[in-house]
């Protein structure tokens, strides 16, 4: 999990969310069931989604994983719209998360929060095994099953590219040559796209450049 800055309110969402809400209330202070149903799905328009997978590179918020290569990914409501559902069209509520991540959280709400939250307060890695270091990225850790097995096999793919493109900046004989790997291996981190950032962080911040 990293650090996450919401990008601008897609517009469906900014033209239709009070509407939205003033419906979905409406529904559940009837209790039809369908109608809930159907009030709540309003958030999933494709413009919202698309804006959602902008913000987070294609990744879920949580597990870091790249989720648009296997899956469709699905749009995570923050606070579960089941306990708020008054903040189920809001901006700021709304991110994007793969299945596993999306089902397991379901309706918690004391899990570290990747936009409001100081994500490295709360996690730290050894190897590819990410750990919590306070309650809530301990809780969070365990509820999400952020060490399940398939994270840490695809983690463990991602150790041995960045030890190979390492062993090319310190063995290399070109200066320019390892200049030019070092400087694209930071300026790929920095621009949040890869998998895995927080971990390859903390495998860099022990690797001396020179």
């Amino acid at each position: 999990m990293i650090k996450l800055e919401k990008l601008p309110e897609p517009a469906p969402l900014a033209r239709h969310k009070e509407r939205w809400t003033t419906e979905l209330l409406a529904a559940i202070a009837s209790g039809n069931a369908d109608e809930i149903k159907r009030r709540k799905s309003k958030y999933n328009h494709a413009d919202i989604k698309e804006q959602l997978k902008s913000e987070t590179k294609g990744k879920c918020a949580y597990c870091e994983s790249k989720v648009t290569v296997v899956a469709y990914g699905d749009i995570e409501h923050i606070t579960p719209k089941s306990i708020k559902p008054e903040l189920t069209f809001e901006w700021e509520n709304l991110t994007f998360a793969c299945q596993k991540c999306n089902g397991k959280k379901s309706t918690l709400e004391d899990v570290v929060d990747p936009y409001s939250d100081d994500v490295d307060d709360h996690f730290f890695f050894v190897a590819e095994f990410i750990r919590g270091r306070t309650p809530i990225g301990r809780l969070t850790e365990r509820e999400l099953e952020l060490n399940r097995v398939e994270l840490i096999e695809d983690r463990c793919d991602h150790l041995k590219v960045l030890a190979d493109t390492l062993e090319t900046i310190a063995n290399e004989p070109n200066e320019r040559i390892r200049t030019l790997t070092r400087d694209a291996l930071i300026s790929d981190l920095n621009s949040g796209k890869p998998e895995y950032i927080k971990m390859k962080r903390g495998i860099l911040a022990g690797f001396a450049f020179d």
